[in-house]
């Protein structure tokens, strides 16, 4: 629905989107077992704490890819100082925003908290059709009529897909 040049989707695209969503649905229910593996090892009362379960769980994933990582910054990383500076806002709100993605799969469940996560792109659609109305094409380009109705009811979808969840 949120393509952009109306015509059909060929198979093997329509194959990789469709492996991308099953294995990123896999990876949210890992991270509610995560969640919950760090509660138990950790003896944390999930209903007294609420965010420490998520924020354990976070550290582990990120300690777990990032010291590997760390390996890789003498080849990889060649960076100045100016710009590790630069990247530290951007790297703190992710930390954070990954603790409250988290912290919401902890409390509403996988389900509801993909389906919830995935209404961003409503904010997205809102702000293309507003940046290139208002001119800022070189961000978010034109698009042809059909494509907003189709995205709008992709967005529609979306919305009916959270109501019948929480019904």
């Amino acid at each position: 629905m949120l393509g952009t040049t109306g015509g059909p989707v060929a198979l093997r695209p329509a194959l990789q989107v469709l492996a991308a969503c099953v294995f990123y649905a896999v990876c949210d229910v890992l991270i509610l077992a995560t969640i919950r593996g760090a509660e138990a090892a950790a003896g944390i009362d999930p209903a007294a704490q609420p965010w420490i379960g998520p924020a354990w769980a976070v550290g582990a994933v990120y300690l777990s890819l990032g010291l590997p990582a760390l390996l890789l910054l003498p080849q990889y990383g060649r960076r100045g100082l100016a710009d590790w500076r630069q990247a530290l806002p951007y790297a703190a709100i992710w930390l954070a925003s990954m603790i409250a993605l988290y912290g919401a799969f902890a409390r509403l469940g996988t389900v509801l908290g993909a389906i919830l996560q995935s209404t961003r792109g409503l904010i997205a659609i809102g702000l293309g059709v507003a940046l290139a109305a208002a001119g800022f094409e070189h961000l978010e380009q034109r698009v042809a009529p059909g494509v907003l109705v189709r995205r709008g009811l992709a967005a529609a979808a979306m919305i009916f897909a959270v109501w019948l969840y929480v019904r």
